[in-house]
């Protein structure tokens, strides 16, 4: 799992996302319980690695360190992008059919998300933690997270109006507007493989520089897909790219990349809702 499929997962959530509010089945509490719990582990795996870096002070990182904290917040700005797109689905779906099912959790692990996207913001103030040409790398794909945000939660901005997790209301508002709204909830693979060259463009394929992470953003990854209903993962598949912008495939092709359908695994079913504060 690198960086470029998380945010194809999250092309995929936008594109089913009518599927998902509209449906009259609620989503399997196993789905949920996994997306919170994997979540929460991911959240203290990020905290464990950016504080290996000074807060503050004259102290300079050492190459390793300064190359592990770009490597770092990247994954953090880019699951931003999946935890933004996937908490709008489920606030859409409570507004959709006017209950209180999925919200309060998507808001704890978004406030979680949060904390660790500060954590990044931080230590793009300080030189001796990210040294000017390395924060600007990172700075530039925070600003690409947020635009491409917006583009993917637009249509659901514009039909539900589901601000709290934007970065811009007005020009999620726009994306919304001029996006058909047919093309994120019926079989539109040319609106999907347009959606999916634009992101592998602006998301870089790094892969994580640790293995415990990468398998929680696979969990986190999985959990949302089997959310999904079966009929979009048959209607919404396209492939993950496997290297580059030019691999992208429609769903019928072979490739050595992953299918979103491959990452999805059937999980255990729970009776109950996750407690919060497990």
């Amino acid at each position: 799992m690198n960086l470029r499929q998380t945010a194809e997962v999250a092309a995929l959530a936008s594109m089913a996302s009518e599927h998902v509010v509209q449906a009259v089945e609620p989503i399997a509490i196993s789905a949920l319980h996994a997306y919170w719990k994997s979540s929460q582990t991911r959240l203290k795996c990020w905290f464990a690695g950016l504080r290996t870096t000074p807060s503050r002070g004259t102290a300079t990182l050492p190459l390793y360190h300064r190359r592990q904290m770009v490597c770092l917040s990247r994954e953090i700005l880019v699951a931003e992008l999946l935890t933004r797109v996937w908490s709008s689905v489920l606030l859409a779906r409570d507004v959709f059919h006017g209950h209180d099912e999925c919200q309060q959790l998507a808001r704890h692990v978004f406030l979680g998300q949060m904390e660790a996207r500060q954590e990044v913001l931080r230590m793009l103030e300080y030189p001796n933690r990210l040294p000017a040409r390395q924060a600007v790398v990172v700075d530039r794909l925070r600003r690409r997270v947020e635009r491409w945000t917006d583009v993917l939660v637009g249509p659901l901005v514009r039909k539900y109006d589901v601000t709290d997790f934007v970065f811009d209301v007005e020009r999620a508002r726009d994306f919304g507007t001029t996006q058909p709204p047919a093309a994120l909830s019926t079989m539109n693979l040319a609106m999907s493989q347009l959606t999916l060259v634009g992101l592998s463009h602006a998301i870089p394929r790094s892969t994580h520089t640790d293995s415990t992470r990468a398998t929680l953003d696979l969990a986190v990854a999985r959990s949302v897909l089997s959310a999904l209903p079966h009929d979009a993962l048959r209607f919404h598949s396209p492939v993950l790219t496997p290297d580059s912008p030019a691999d992208v495939q429609p769903p019928s092709a072979t490739s050595t990349g992953l299918r979103f359908a491959d990452l999805r695994r059937k999980l255990p079913r729970k009776q109950d809702h996750p407690e919060q504060g497990e």
